[in-house]
């Protein structure tokens, strides 16, 4: 007769399992010369886009600088007046705008930017007051200043 074999319970084959080997840590670099072109693509796309947006947002900081004196200025037509003719010499051409006065420069503020309108009270308030000694105060002046601020369109260079 044979000897019986010895009693085998769970933790004895469990604890002669073998554990497996780690795999090969997967690398996360792109393997192939496309996925590097595309990766080289985007970063170039993402740098033009930053680059367009800081041009952009530089190129419009004076339209900021002549709002914030708007708001400073409120409604005096001398200050108003004076702070339309600095802009519009930082945004046109010097010889373009330096020499305008009385209705050409009216003319030149309505054909700069669409829906400029202005009464004759207030054509008259930014046309004489920068030379009054006590200029006036006119809103719907201050009103059509922000506005020509806002939308008039600069040159193309």
């Amino acid at each position: 007769m044979s000897s019986p074999e010895p009693l085998v319970n769970l933790t004895v084959l469990i604890d002669r399992l073998v554990p497996m080997a780690d795999p090969d840590p997967v690398m996360m670099l792109p393997q192939t010369v496309g996925w590097w072109v595309v990766a080289f693509g985007l970063l170039v796309l993402g740098l033009r886009a930053c680059w367009k947006f800081f041009a952009h947002h530089r190129a419009n900081a004076y339209r900021k600088a002549a709002l914030d004196e708007l708001d400073a200025a409120g409604a005096n037509a001398a200050t108003v007046a004076l702070i339309l003719r600095r802009t519009a010499l930082y945004a046109f051409p010097r010889e373009d705008v330096a020499g305008l006065h009385g209705e050409e420069w009216i003319e030149f503020l309505s054909q700069t930017a669409e829906g400029i309108q202005l009464s004759e009270t207030a054509s008259s308030a930014l046309i004489h007051g920068p030379f009054e000694l006590n200029p006036r105060r006119n809103a719907e002046l201050a009103q059509m200043a922000r506005q020509w601020v806002e939308t008039h369109q600069r040159p193309a260079c």
